[in-house]
This record gives C-alpha cells, sequence and structure tokens, in this order.
C-alpha cells in the first residue's frame, strides 16, 4: 500500500479511537474496538502509542466475567484546556473549560475591536490553554465574519489580526450554529433545525446526518434575511411592539422551516420578553398548511448552556485532530 495512503488510514484509525475515548470519557479495549470497527490488536498498538505520548492513561479496570480483569483508558485531561468566547458586542460571555468541566465564567465589555483584542489577550496569560473557540453573531468566512445589526452589512476582520499576534488555534463559528452542535449532548437526530432569536433578529442552524451545514458561502441557516412585509425578518423582530405580531413571525418562520426542510427536530430559543403562544402559532400555521402536522420541538431557556457545549466540542476536536497529527508523525 501505498505510504501516505497508510499514514492517512491509520490517522482516519486513531481520530476514531480519540473520539470513542471523548464520547464514553473511558473505555476498555473491547468497547474501543466495537466503536471503531477495529481488532483488538490494533487498537492496543494505537493505546501503547498514546500512552507513549501521554494523551491516554490507564484509570483501572473492570471486575473480571473470567480471565484478566478489563484495563479502563482515558484521555489526558490536561491536553483539553479550552478558551470559549462568545461576542456579542459590546459584551464577551467566556468560559474557560478543561475537558469536560467549566474552571471559570464572567462577562467582560469592550468600546471596540482593538480592546476586544487587548481583553483576549489578557486571558490568554491568565489561563494557560491549547485553542479559543469564539462564537459570533453573522455569517461565518473563514476568520471573518459579516453583520448585518444596523440594517446593512458590516465585515469584521479582527480576528485574523488576533491570530497573527498568538500561537494556538483559533476557530470561528456562527452563535446559532454552536447553541444546535450544543443540543447533540442531548439528543441525536438524522435532520434538524435550531432557531434563535433576541433583539437584533433572528439565526438558523441545520443539521443534516449529525453534520452542520453552512452552504457555499457560510449563508446557510440566515434565515432573517428572509423578505416579511417589505422589509427583511431581522427588521420585523427589531422593531415588532405587538404579542400577535411576534406571534405571526413564529408561526411564518416554522412554515418556511417544516416546508423547506421538513427536520426531524426543531429547537427554538428566546434571548427576548415575548412568551409563545403555541395555540395562536399552531392556528397559524393550520391556517396555510391546511393539515396539523406533528413535529418534535423543543424550546430552550438556557440557549448559552446549549452555546458553550458547543463550542467546547468544537474545541476538543480541533485538539484531538491535532493530536492525531503529532501521534502519526511517529508511526
Amino acid at each position: 500500500m501505498n505510504k501516505k495512503i497508510l499514514k492517512d488510514v491509520k490517522k482516519h484509525h486513531l481520530h476514531l479511537l480519540l473520539q470513542s475515548l471523548f464520547s464514553r470519557d473511558s473505555a476498555t479495549m473491547s468497547e474501543l474496538s466495537n466503536d471503531t470497527q477495529l481488532s483488538q490488536p490494533s487498537v492496543r498498538n494505537m493505546i501503547r502509542l498514546l500512552q507513549q505520548h501521554d494523551i491516554v492513561k490507564e484509570t483501572g479496570n473492570d471486575h473480571s466475567t473470567g480471565g484478566r480483569c478489563p484495563t479502563r483508558f482515558a484521555l489526558v485531561e490536561k491536553h483539553f484546556n479550552i478558551i470559549c468566547l462568545y461576542i456579542q458586542n459590546p459584551k464577551i460571555t467566556y468560559q474557560i473549560h478543561s475537558y469536560k468541566k467549566i474552571l471559570t465564567t464572567d462577562i467582560l465589555e469592550f468600546e471596540d475591536e482593538q480592546q476586544l483584542i487587548t481583553l483576549i489577550k489578557v486571558l490568554l496569560t491568565k489561563f494557560n490553554c491549547q485553542c479559543i473557540v469564539i462564537a459570533v453573531e453573522g455569517i461565518v468566512r473563514d476568520n471573518e465574519y459579516l453583520t448585518d445589526h444596523n440594517n446593512h452589512f458590516e465585515t469584521h476582520t479582527w480576528i485574523t489580526e488576533l491570530e497573527k499576534s498568538i500561537n494556538i488555534p483559533i476557530l470561528v463559528e456562527n452563535d446559532v450554529k454552536a447553541m444546535q452542535l450544543g443540543t447533540c449532548y442531548h439528543h441525536h437526530k438524522n435532520s434538524s433545525i435550531y432557531l434563535h432569536l433576541n433583539k437584533k433578529g433572528i439565526g438558523s442552524s441545520y443539521m443534516y446526518n449529525g453534520q452542520l451545514v453552512h452552504g457555499k458561502y457560510g449563508i446557510a441557516g440566515e434565515i432573517g434575511l428572509i423578505p416579511y412585509h417589505d422589509i427583511s425578518l431581522n427588521q420585523a423582530v427589531r422593531t415588532c411592539n405587538k404579542p400577535k405580531d411576534f406571534q405571526n413571525i413564529i408561526a411564518y418562520l416554522l412554515i418556511i422551516v417544516l416546508t423547506s426542510l421538513d427536520p426531524e427536530h426543531v429547537d427554538l430559543s428566546l434571548e427576548l420578553d415575548w412568551d409563545l403562544d403555541w395555540h395562536l402559532i399552531n392556528e397559524t400555521i393550520y391556517t396555510y398548511l391546511h393539515s396539523q402536522f406533528i413535529y418534535d420541538i423543543k424550546v430552550y431557556k438556557q440557549y448559552l448552556d446549549n452555546l458553550f457545549h458547543g463550542l467546547n466540542y468544537l474545541g476538543i476536536e480541533k485538539i484531538l485532530k491535532q493530536l492525531v497529527e503529532e501521534s502519526n508523525e511517529k508511526i
């Protein structure tokens, strides 16, 4: 077999193994073999390699059912210190994660993007982390993003400037996509959509076959740009001042989602003072669809929990890929 192909195959196998250890917290050789569909000798060789590089450790033994007591293995947590940031001008909400534990959380305010960069650098000097993961409102394109909060698009490039001045990886994701990724801690669906509303407008995220859909230009999910009574849905939310108008906006959103995507599951969260009137919403949907479709809809109040779960997952996945690259070089 071509040497490069062999390396790529082993890299893929290492990644499967590390993902299994992350999802299970700890696992035996047999469990890892079942999860990865690899032979136990192959798993044993990879575990030894990862132990040599202090990436995997033994955590104890299970009771024997006959023969040797199975040894349990887990990831070494010190490799997974992550700064998770949620940027909502003019504030940053941040959490410092050590693997799956939250070490600290706080909110900081900033006046401009230069001060924002300075605040993040201060956090880096205070906390020893291997990765920064940032959630932003808007359309993400690499390490830049676009917002339309002032009814016109603005491009934000400060993350590129930050990246040039630090030596750890940065990941950037749309905030609603991070929220949806965080719901994977609670349920797994083949297709689902997440809707989030706040005073600036509406964001959405679509997941298909367990993968976030970004689209060609990162605009997938920007449902707030759709026209609604001669203005955008984002503008309609910003100017809404009547409860019935708000319920109509929610019904309109759900009609778009149900008819265009027909998902298995819909998640919804609000950063607004309005309450949802499901009787009125369902009546409006029935007026246009002429049928009572039964959908699995869940409303989240703690949307920040979802967001930071999602950011931490992205950070761990990034570090796992780096560890695979480093370990694979030794094969």
